[in-house]
């Protein structure tokens, strides 16, 4: 007899429990808040080849829904940076492309003129000069004391 009560309120609250959540998620739309907000997932290209980039792109476009382009190299290429972000976008893809200091501002600036016009909503925005005081953690570093009048050289990190 007892173990039927138990399992009685076993189910009770059971039944509690899912109808509470279902109102919750009901009352509250918790299903359309998530859906009004993108969530990305993607990949990041640090090569040197457009062939590479658009091979990258074919592999991944089926689960992910992001490209970021981080490719030192070709940066300073603006048609092989065009190519890929077209690949991408054609492909399905959101798009950031990311520039370092290094990167000639010519070239940012004729980006960023193009970028939003002919990518519209796939352009998710530009990534520049990334951490500056990585730098100094990830490479040589030449420090000079004025005073002294001597240079110091400080090697860290994965590079150094």
């Amino acid at each position: 007899m007892k173990k039927n009560l138990v399992f009685v309120l076993a189910a009770i609250i059971i039944v509690v429990v899912a109808v509470s959540a279902f109102t919750a998620m009901e009352v509250y739309n918790f299903g359309d808040a998530a859906s009004k907000k993108p969530f990305y997932v993607g990949v990041t290209y640090c090569g040197n080849s457009t062939t590479e980039a658009e091979q990258l792109i074919d592999r991944v476009k089926n689960y992910t829904n992001l490209f970021v382009l981080d490719s030192g190299t070709m940066m300073q290429d603006l048609n092989a940076t065009e190519q890929i972000c077209d690949y991408a976008v054609n492909s399905g893809l959101n798009i950031i492309v990311s520039y370092g200091t290094s990167s000639q501002k010519n070239i940012i600036d004729s980006f960023l003129s193009i970028s939003q016009e002919r990518w519209d909503s796939h352009f998710l925005g530009l990534y520049y000069d990334d951490e500056p005081g990585g730098k100094m953690l990830d490479s040589t570093v030449y420090l000079h004391n004025n005073s002294t009048d001597e240079t110091v050289v400080k090697q860290t990190g994965a590079y150094g």
